[in-house]
């Protein structure tokens, strides 16, 4: 099972999800926004990440673009309240590389669905 990343800076938001995907098996890290997510990867190994994009000090949009730079192989589900109106923040942030968007609210089957979806038949390694 892939070792996962929560970046969230809802405390709530976080919980809720680590529950869900630790009941499916999940190995789960937390960070509070996308600068202590970078730092996290940097000491750990992770197979993929799920980000919300609205945090403070560094956005997800800004972390997509970190990792991309950084770690071109991870896998990252981008995840967000604002998926519909003028701008759709799911859209923008697969276009910056993120391998899939989750629009909250969702529930656990959702949530399996798209990790499943995303590292498709792929082997997770722990690395890039």
């Amino acid at each position: 099972m892939p070792r996962l990343l929560i970046i969230d800076d809802s405390a709530s938001s976080r919980a809720a999800v680590r529950r869900m995907l630790e009941a499916a098996g999940h190995d789960v890290l937390e960070a509070y926004n996308g600068a202590e997510g970078i730092a996290l990867l940097r000491r750990e190994a992770i197979d993929g990440i799920i980000t919300d994009i609205v945090m403070p000090e560094m956005d997800g949009f800004e972390l997509i673009r970190e990792v991309r730079a950084n770690h071109p192989g991870l896998k990252i589900l981008a995840m967000s309240a604002h998926a519909g109106g003028p701008i759709n923040y799911l859209d923008l942030a697969r276009r910056l590389g993120a391998d899939g968007g989750l629009a909250k609210p969702f529930d656990e089957s959702g949530l399996v669905l798209a990790i499943s979806d995303m590292f498709g038949a792929q082997r997770p390694t722990g690395q890039d």
